[in-house]
């Protein structure tokens, strides 16, 4: 069990990860050693209330050092429990979460490095085989600071 302090502790645990999609897209050639790949990165957080689950959804896609061409894609979820979710509904709108942002830094942390492994797992023995996701501070994926919609079906 993990706590991340802000106000209020905040015991959460990792349930499940699942790779949602993998792909490799063949340069049609065999490809030279690249010294230099590119990543875009996204990050989407997705809560199922009544289970008290957030979804972290961690998509890379690698490009090659053009920065055109796509070379591979992969897309991760890892799922939190967390204990006390219901305690950062927001007050107006009851679809809303208003989670501390160490807490979500947290969990960003944990699901891109775990998705690092999982990269690195799947490419293995392929082209992208050196492609290593670097390490990325989380706190620059802070998008709008809107509150995280209650938006997972059951």
């Amino acid at each position: 069990m993990n706590k991340v302090s802000n106000k209020k502790q905040i015991p959460f645990q990792i349930k499940n990860i699942e790779i949602l999609d993998i792909n490799l897209n063949f340069p049609g050639q065999i490809v030279k050693e690249i010294k230099t790949y590119h990543y875009n990165l996204n990050i989407q957080h997705r809560i199922n209330e009544n289970n008290r689950l957030i979804f972290v959804d961690t998509s890379i896609e690698v490009l090659h050092q053009d920065k055109k061409t796509k070379m591979g894609f992969l897309k991760v979820t890892c799922v939190y429990f967390v204990e006390n979710l219901l305690d950062f509904k927001s007050s107006g709108d009851n679809k809303l979460f208003d989670l501390p942002d160490n807490f979500v830094n947290t969990i960003n942390t944990i699901s891109i490095s775990t998705t690092r492994g999982i990269m690195f797992s799947q490419f293995r023995g392929t082209y992208l085989h050196n492609a290593i996701l670097p390490i990325i501070d989380p706190k620059g994926f802070k998008a709008d600071n809107q509150p995280l919609p209650s938006s997972f079906p059951e």
